[in-house]
């Protein structure tokens, strides 16, 4: 060989030798940073505690009701001697999160199964109720309503459900998603022939929020049954605790929800086979059913949901009464401006203070038999 061509032989070894020094040293430093554990983000720090806080095992504590509304009356901008809830208001407030619509259920022929549905305003309700009657009324099966979660337990119920082998079902949407719906309807059924604003929807939420009695949202019992519509879903899982709480082991828990109205006509079906024993088999819902809110016909709910994607201070207040929800319903994704509310340290510090404080509940009558 040549000097020429062992001198370009040389060159040709030296260059692969710095490429393998250089790349595989990049390699390697890339392959540390890999194995290195990535950074929790605030919210993914803080929401477990306050999840175990605030709705552990699917229990609402209660201790944290009265907290959420104050935080939300800071969000929204209020006058220090305006955060403590008014004396008239405080039960309105408790009923948001401890309210709930009863339900229906139904016996298997041999009468050794039974399922209840646990009712949601706005939450697909009418559809379901309409056509579980439609599916199981035909076939003999016993059905039977409550109207309060409670009344499972009643001696006038024809339920079998004093036991807790009875299968407890519902279903459930977004939080937020839920009380715009609910805004729609109130709106719808309270007449108002005029167009929704966002501003009349942000003085609507600032008004709930600062006091539905002393602010008049509600002035009789017929619009106070309306307004229920905006509740908390997490009443559902309060009739539970209560019933547990009053009959121990005897008392059903929540078997199964649906996390999403999405093709409610199938998947309410998938659940019911999928976690309830013993009933008539259905694959699918074949009725619909239309609220006549649904056109929004006045852009009530447009205006509520535009107002919800401006993400300012209404939108945030609504992230904060709504958080119950999130985490005792804890398949529902949270939007990500929530989780910006949820990651303050603010709010971490006076939830967990807050949930640890004995503030009991005077609910009436839920250990009545």
């Amino acid at each position: 060989m040549s000097i020429k061509a062992r001198f370009a032989t040389t060159i040709a070894f030296i260059w692969i030798y710095i490429y393998l020094l250089v790349y595989g040293g990049i390699i390697e430093e890339n392959s540390q940073q890999n194995d290195m554990p990535t950074a929790l983000s605030p919210f993914d720090q803080h929401w477990p505690k306050i999840k175990e806080h605030i709705c552990p095992r699917m229990s609402p504590n209660n201790n944290v009701w009265a907290t959420l509304f104050e935080l939300a009356r800071v969000e929204l901008g209020f006058a220090n001697d305006r955060i403590p809830a008014k004396e008239e208001d405080e039960e309105a407030f408790a009923n948001f999160f401890r309210s709930n619509a009863g339900g229906f259920g139904v016996h298997s022929h041999d009468k050794q199964h039974a399922m209840a549905y646990l009712r949601i305003y706005k939450g697909g309700n009418n559809q379901i109720t309409k056509n579980i009657r439609a599916v199981f009324g035909p076939t003999n099966v016993s059905i039977w309503k409550f109207d309060l979660i409670s009344n499972l337990f009643s001696k006038s119920s024809m339920s079998r459900a004093r036991t807790n082998t009875t299968c407890i079902v519902t279903a459930i949407r977004d939080p937020v998603d839920h009380f715009l719906s609910a805004y729609n309807e109130v709106m719808h059924r309270r007449y108002v022939y005029k167009n929704g604003t966002v501003a009349q929807f942000e003085k609507f939420v600032s008004d709930f929020i600062g006091g539905p009695v002393s602010n008049q949202i509600y002035r009789s019992r017929m619009e106070e049954l309306e307004i229920a519509h905006l509740y908390s879903m997490s009443g559902a899982l309060w009739g539970l605790k209560k019933l547990k709480e009053c009959h121990g082991k005897e008392a059903p828990s929540l078997t199964a929800y649906l996390p999403s109205l999405h093709d409610l006509n199938t998947e309410f079906p998938k659940m019911v086979q999928r976690h309830c024993t013993g009933l008539p088999h259905f694959d699918t819902f074949a009725k619909e059913a239309i609220h006549e809110s649904q056109s929004d016909k006045y852009n009530f709910r447009a205006s509520a949901k535009m107002a919800w994607e401006f993400e300012g201070a209404t939108s945030r207040a609504l992230c904060i009464i709504h958080a119950l929800d999130y985490a005792c319903f804890d398949s529902i994704p949270i939007p990500t401006l929530c989780q910006s509310v949820y990651a303050d340290e603010e709010f971490l510090e006076k939830l967990l203070r807050a949930s640890s404080n004995e503030t009991g509940d005077n609910t009436s009558n839920a250990c009545d038999r």
